[in-house]
């Protein structure tokens, strides 16, 4: 077990006056947990010009105390930073005060948080699922311990020579019985360093042996000592502990008797009852084992962290066999045991043992069969969520949710499926979060819940990257769309998964999911745009490759005038921006792609121009539109002179309208005379030139500069142009331009 306060024993060591004020008010920090408050005050201090040596050493070993606790205490990715401060405050120490005659205390404490951090490695590393990197984390700070450790120990026996040859009797010097005891807690701190050693090893293995056995050597002269040193007692117990890990239970149980026979102080008696647990949970002797778990846990009001840490494993031994024998109401009752002392250590101690008794538990649940009690999984997951533990957290969450599921209590199992999905979720794993939430709410569509957290599902498939997403994102939206066609989200998604056909060009299903948005959705007038924009390059990619587009272009606005009418087929009277919209889309594919379209879109014009008289205000866009289907209509009629007119007009006003600038172009190039096709160049040049690049306006630029090149009697021109223009764009902008391109070639 850790020493949670890493131990340097001030008052074993410190002056025959008692503690020090600045040793009071600091162990008094940190046994209310108070370590950021600590290291404010040490570091304060320290900069102080006018402290003693003792003073200090002592603020340097509490600083470095301070800041190791406090890495102990902290979740694992958060550790070494703390670990690495704390023992550069002791380097430091040691570099800047070499004569202070307190450094073998400041080295004990950089020795001795060189242990802990070995030793809190390798206990949770029996407790990990990818023990590796623990153990090595262990066996390295481990073997810097025990150098440390050796090195120190060799030191101060050259310091004690010193000292009695002097017959000295400076009070800044440590005395030579001070000195004879630090190095007895040396040899006994270094005996720990071995047996965690040992325990980072197989329990067969020759490296395990050795190590115990260089435990033993150091422990058993100290065992051996004085009964009124409280060292002794300590070494006694913790040879048991090297003996049971020896597997010689017998030599064990024997040191344990005699232990027991002496009356010892509530600590070491507790210490001395957790190794009797421990004893018989290695020997399989369960009776013993409950015996021990019978007894109080407190003597006199004193507990024990290494007792109930103890008892928590000896209940999940009595639960594990429980288990094993398919014997459900001892497991239940063993299970009961386990979660009450992981409550009492809870309340009892500090994070570091909290975290080891959640993944204590964890491991049982995640290994053991389902016992039934699912409310102790439930509070194991959420233990480990709460120290940190988050996958090992998650593992119980999904066994819970399994467990629910087949007690039929659909209810609960989504709810922890749900909180298992904004974990991952909160953690910022979205693509895992989406797929928990996805699982979820299909396996359970029924509950109030499921839509909601399917859309958030959605949500954050969409943080991917496009080019990677597309078909999930697809098949996710299909599936809400399956399960709750008519959710309160499904509006959203219709729009959602038009916009993914859209982009893929997908042009008659991207049309087909925007218009089932129903009217009453808050995403309605979206859809119908897009809709409109759908047809839009649907049409013009036909028209481009030379298809048929009357009949699709009639289909489409007579969907857009259905939203002109009301139920009754009357044309309805106030018209508002939607219906405004459907007017002039359906006019303007009458007006572009049918031949027959002209009077149908002529009259939807007169609606809307007697809208305006009315007094309805219509937008920008809006008045560009009837202005340009109106030119379009001036241009249908054969009124060739009108039409450029309109047009050149609508050319001045929307100098920027690529769309309007072409049709002009287009218009000029359809007359005769020189002028005019010099003039059309000239149009065609320009809107070749504010085009994009390889757009598909870019290419019909180019072609019909090439083409009036010729008609103005320049072929040579045309040719070059041409053959200079695939040589660079081999495709010519597509396979109907391309053949377009090559027949004027071939003139």
């Amino acid at each position: 077990m850790i020493n949670l306060q890493l131990i340097l024993l001030l008052v074993l060591f410190a002056p025959a006056a008692g503690q020090s004020a600045d040793q009071r008010f600091l162990a008094g920090l940190h046994e209310r947990g108070l370590y950021r408050l600590a290291e404010v005050y040490c570091t304060d201090r320290l900069n102080r010009p006018d402290l003693s040596d003792e003073e200090r050493a002592e603020l340097a070993i509490a600083l470095s105390r301070s800041l190791a606790q406090r890495a102990a205490e902290s979740p694992e990715e958060l550790r070494r930073p703390l670990w690495d401060q704390s023992q550069r405050i002791i380097d430091r120490f040691a570099r800047q005060y070499p004569k202070n005659p307190r450094l073998p205390l400041v080295r004990l404490q950089g020795a001795l948080g060189l242990l802990a951090r070995g030793e809190l490695a390798r206990q949770e590393a029996e407790l990990a699922r990818n023990a590796k990197p623990l153990l090595d984390e262990a066996k390295t700070n481990l073997r810097r311990a025990v150098a440390e450790l050796r090195r120190l120990a060799d030191r101060v026996d050259q310091q004690l020579r010193r000292q009695n040859a002097s017959h000295g009797n400076d009070p800044a010097v440590l005395s030579a019985d001070r000195l004879v005891a630090i190095k007895k807690h040396i040899r006994y701190e270094l005996a720990k360093a071995y047996r965690n050693q040992a325990q980072c090893y197989p329990a067969d293995s020759a490296d395990r042996a050795n190590s115990l056995v260089q435990a033993t050597e150091l422990l058993g002269p100290l065992a051996g000592g004085d009964p009124a040193d409280p060292t002794t007692w300590k070494s006694r117990i913790d040879l048991i502990a090297c003996y049971r890990l020896l597997a010689d239970y017998q030599t064990a149980a024997g040191m344990l008797e005699v232990v027991f026979r002496q009356e010892l102080p509530p600590p070491l008696e507790l210490r001395a009852r957790a190794e009797q647990l421990r004893l018989a949970l290695a020997t399989g002797r369960l009776d013993d084992a409950a015996a021990v778990l019978a007894r109080r846990r407190q003597i006199d009001g004193v507990g024990s962290a290494e007792l109930d840490y103890a008892r928590l494993e000896a209940c999940l031994a009595a639960y594990r066999t429980a288990a094993e024998a398919n014997d459900p109401a001892q497991a239940k009752l063993w299970q009961a045991k386990a979660m009450e002392s992981a409550e009492q250590i809870e309340r009892c101690y500090g994070p570091c043992l909290v975290q080891r008794a959640a993944m204590l538990l964890g491991r049982e649940f995640r290994a053991a069969p389902a016992t039934g009690n699912l409310d102790v999984l439930v509070s194991v997951a959420e233990g480990l969520y709460r120290i940190g533990k988050i996958d090992d957290a998650l593992a119980l969450y999904d066994k819970a949710v399994a467990q629910a599921t087949r007690s039929g209590d659909a209810a609960r199992a989504f709810k922890l499926g749900y909180t298992a999905a904004a974990i991952e979720h909160q953690r910022g794993r979205h693509e895992r979060a989406s797929d928990r939430y996805r699982r979820i709410a299909a396996a359970m569509p029924e509950n109030p819940k499921a839509a909601t957290a399917h859309l958030t599902a959605i949500y954050l498939a969409r943080a991917k990257p496009q080019a990677a997403s597309a078909k999930p994102q697809a098949a996710l939206l299909e599936e809400h769309l399956r399960l709750w066609p008519a959710g309160p989200g499904a509006g959203k998604v219709r729009l959602q998964l038009g916009q993914l056909y859209e982009r893929s060009r997908d042009w008659p299903r991207a049309i087909a999911t925007y218009r089932d948005v129903p009217p009453d959705n808050a995403t309605y007038r979206r859809a119908v745009e897009a809709v409109g924009r759908c047809y839009e390059a649907w049409l013009a990619a036909l028209h481009s490759a030379g298809k048929p587009t009357a009949q699709i272009a009639a289909e489409a606005a007579d969907r857009f005038e259905s939203l002109l009418a009301d139920r009754h087929g009357r044309l309805v009277e106030h018209w508002g921006p939607l219906q405004r919209y459907a007017a002039l889309q359906a006019a303007r594919l009458r007006m572009n792609y049918t031949s027959g379209g002209s009077a149908r879109a002529e009259f939807l014009l007169q609606a809307i121009e007697r809208l305006q008289r009315d007094g309805t205000q219509l937008t920008t866009s809006e008045q560009r539109g009837i202005k340009l289907l109106r030119a379009k209509t001036i241009a249908r009629s054969g009124a060739a002179d009108d039409a450029l007119a309109a047009y050149r007009s609508l050319t001045e006003e929307y100098p920027r309208d690529g769309a309007i600038q072409e049709e002009y172009a287009r218009l000029l190039s359809g007359r005769d005379d020189r002028q005019s096709l010099g003039a059309a160049l000239e149009r065609w040049r320009m809107v070749e030139k504010k085009s994009p690049p390889q757009s598909d306006r870019w290419f019909r630029a180019k072609y019909a500069i090439a083409i009036l090149h010729y008609r103005l009697g320049n072929p040579q021109q045309t040719a070059k142009m041409i053959t200079l223009l695939r040589l660079l764009h081999p495709e010519l902008g597509g396979p109907a331009m391309k053949r377009k391109f090559e027949a004027l070639l071939e003139r």
